[in-house]
């Protein structure tokens, strides 16, 4: 997608990995681990994405379990490249910063799944290759903060961060670029 200048794809297709920790605020405390797996689309600097995953307080030991969440948001995301002049770094760098809402379904003291509500806010630090041609490898560090909300939160909003790393696959057109910048060949 990235050989012939003039034949560019406008748009571009990721699909990404996540493995992270969340940490919830209110007491109940419930720290724990947690999955994704998402898809984005991107236009230039603008991306939307729809993100799947869950988060356990017990992972392995399904008996002692206190808190179980399935989830999916959707976000819009902005993509700032980061100028680097380092001449043994063959990848590009840049910050996303995105926002959305979260729809899904909480467990918690292992009684009946309930329908949970929010929002979350992120920023992360992507490292991308170089690639002219097929799919480009990128690792990302996101932090997020997340409001969310259930029958049994009486009115008001769960504060949660997720720091999360993910990994994952860009295909199509060239990374997020300023206007007027050149691609690099």
């Amino acid at each position: 997608g990235l050989l012939d200048p003039e034949k560019r794809r406008i748009g571009r297709f990721e699909v990404e990995f996540g493995l992270g920790a969340r940490w919830l605020y209110q007491q109940p405390s419930h720290a724990g681990i947690q999955f994704r797996l998402g898809l984005g689309v991107w236009f230039g600097l603008l991306g939307i994405s729809l993100e799947s995953g869950f988060h356990t307080d017990n992972f392995l030991q399904l008996s002692k379990r206190e808190y179980l969440r399935f989830q999916q948001s959707l976000s819009l995301k902005l993509a700032l490249p980061i100028p680097i002049q380092a001449e043994k770094f063959h990848g590009e760098l840049y910050l996303v910063f995105g926002a959305g809402g979260t729809l899904g379904a909480l467990e918690l003291a292992q009684e009946d799944f309930m329908p949970s509500w929010g929002a979350r806010q992120m920023v992360q630090l992507v490292a991308v290759t170089h690639s002219q041609h097929g799919p480009r490898q990128w690792g990302a560090l996101r932090f997020e903060q997340q409001q969310s909300a259930h029958r049994l939160s009486n009115g008001s909003a769960e504060h949660s961060s997720q720091i999360v790393l993910l990994f994952g696959f860009t295909f199509g057109g060239p990374g997020p670029s300023l206007p007027g910048a050149r691609i690099k060949k």
